[in-house]
């Protein structure tokens, strides 16, 4: 059947059909439909049939819906590129311009955390800039300004979603969802590609359970960064320092809720069109506030 290959043995269905419009997707699946397919396949049409209402309501907003980013608050797009060796932060307006950056042994010097009384979380923010000038966003959204991110794939290019998300414009907070569809795809990709060059009985490594130094790890988890420092002394951690991206969003997040709150105050209320965007709002954030406590 088209839309089908093979990969270590196993069959993988092609994923690109979940990515285009709703009208795109249902199509390429309708079209790969033959009177060879599978109840599997058929299957698959139906729940595609039965989730379309869904898909178009999270994903094909209407033009001028959306949560906007609050107007008069710089916003500072961070996403760390460890892939092509350059091993650094970048610092990304939302018009894509790059005005940062920063090693990962620089990263301490970058980036500081605020405490408050009211919340056991950290509030972290661009040293250079201040708070709440440098404050931060992490994430899928973050990831689309890269060079080699998710945006430049030449799978994704002619996606609708894709195009949209190249008009700096227009973005809202629900570009976020946009970009992690997108990255599902990237991800399968990837898997498949590391399926045929990682050699498992390769990846151990000598361990010195009793030596001392320091080191940071840092890497792009789903959410956004993450990030942990560790000062070792004979074999004992003597200090550790640890960043999630909850962490790195905290600040945005309440900043954000509390203009969606303002905005659609009823009286001493909020209007129920202000619970459903705040709702939406945490959903696309989808903070871990206890990873976030360290």
């Amino acid at each position: 059947m088209e839309g089908m290959s093979r990969a270590a043995g196993r069959v993988v269905r092609a994923v690109e059909s979940e990515i285009a419009s709703v009208e795109t997707a249902f199509s390429k699946v309708a079209a790969n439909r033959s009177e060879e397919a599978t109840p599997e396949q058929e299957a698959d049409l139906e729940k595609l049939a039965a989730e379309r209402p869904l898909v178009e309501e999270v994903f094909c907003l209407r033009d001028g819906d959306g949560i906007h980013f609050p107007a008069g608050q710089q916003v500072n797009f961070v996403a760390y590129d460890g892939f092509s060796g350059q091993d650094s932060f970048s610092v990304y307006s939302q018009t894509g311009e790059i005005k940062l950056r920063f090693s990962r042994d620089e990263f301490m010097e970058n980036i500081s955390e605020l405490r408050t009384d009211w919340s056991l979380a950290k509030f972290p923010y661009l040293s250079n800039y201040g708070f709440p000038a440098g404050i931060m966003l992490v994430g899928p959204l973050s990831r689309s300004f890269q060079d080699n991110g998710i945006l430049s794939d030449k799978d994704l290019t002619d996606y609708p979603i894709a195009k949209k998300l190249r008009d700096k414009t227009a973005l809202t907070l629900e570009s976020y969802d946009e970009c992690r569809l997108l990255e599902i795809f990237w991800a399968a990709k990837q898997i498949l590609k590391l399926l045929d060059e990682v050699d498992l009985t390769q990846m151990s490594i000598d361990t010195d359970l009793k030596g001392s130094g320091k080191g940071i790890g840092v890497l792009e988890a789903p959410r956004g960064i993450l990030m942990h420092s560790y000062l070792i002394n004979q074999g004992r951690i003597k200090r550790m320092r640890l960043m999630v991206a909850t962490q790195f969003n905290n600040a945005y997040i309440n900043l954000l809720l509390r203009d969606l709150a303002e905005k659609h105050l009823n009286g001493d209320n909020i209007s129920e069109e202000g619970e459903k965007l705040i709702g939406r709002c945490v959903r696309i954030f989808d903070p871990c506030l206890s990873c976030a406590t360290h």
